[in-house]
């Protein structure tokens, strides 16, 4: 399958409309939302280039379309969509500005149940901006659509293999359903560089720690192990090493 992506006018474009007219996006028809940020932006000229996927996006519509999915059966759809991207193009916002639009435009207002939010259009269009459009910041990371969910089949996939304990459906169900834990460990670099090391984490989490995903534990355990992802004598500790490593750093239960 391929997607032209939209360009810089096209993307602008859209994020003009996203200001104006939020409810384009929210009650999803891609050939009026096309014809749209064309009249917007004052020129038929409003795709880059091609997108090309591995796989087709349309089950994430369709299993929408049956009742709430879940993030741990959809990350993996976008990311077998897009099995070569390196995580330095995952903030790429013209890629999921086109997916979230033109690729699965019924999966957004169905995960949110953005009908809720009609009431007020400021907030809609906040909304609108930040799940559809956002993608070139770290926030983008857990809130656009399309990109939270790459980074999450992404992330758990390259735990897994360093992993040698833990299989990737189970980091994949552990981030999934501790979206706290995992918000915070996005929002960390030295982190995300570190696959054995995030690996250590799910494989402590895992082991009785379910405590980890409140704030108050997992904020201080993964600001320390950021800090100290930044030496690079990491890289040289075995599996049972890390794991200390990420024991050592653990809040007490209960402090």
């Amino acid at each position: 399958m391929t997607l032209k992506m939209v360009n810089d006018t096209g993307l602008a474009a859209l994020k003009a409309l996203a200001k104006e007219e939020p409810a384009l996006f929210v009650s999803p028809d891609p050939a009026r939302l096309e014809k749209r940020t064309a009249e917007r932006a004052d020129t038929d000229d409003i795709w880059g280039s091609s997108l090309s996927l591995r796989a087709d996006l349309s089950p994430l519509d369709e299993i929408q379309s049956g009742g709430p999915g879940t993030d741990a059966a959809f990350a993996p759809i976008v990311r077998d969509a897009l099995p070569d991207l390196p995580p330095s193009e995952g903030l790429n916002e013209y890629r999921w500005a086109t997916i979230n639009c033109f690729a699965v435009p019924h999966y957004t207002p169905k995960r949110w149940n953005t009908s809720r939010m009609a009431k007020d259009p400021k907030k809609l269009s906040n909304f609108v901006e930040s799940h559809w459009l956002k993608g070139n910041l770290t926030s983008a990371r857990n809130q656009n659509a399309a990109a939270r969910l790459w980074w999450l089949g992404e992330l758990s996939s390259r735990a897994a293999r360093a992993s040698q304990l833990l299989d990737q459906d189970e980091i994949l169900h552990a981030m999934a359903d501790n979206v706290n834990l995992y918000h915070q460990l996005l929002s960390r670099p030295n982190l995300l560089s570190r696959p054995r090391l995030v690996a250590a984490i799910y494989e402590m989490f895992l082991d009785g720690n379910d405590h980890l995903k409140a704030t108050a534990y997992a904020n201080p355990l993964l600001s320390a192990l950021n800090l100290r992802a930044a030496d690079v004598s990491l890289d040289f500790m075995d599996g049972n090493e890390l794991r200390d490593a990420v024991e050592e750093a653990k809040p007490p239960k209960g402090r």
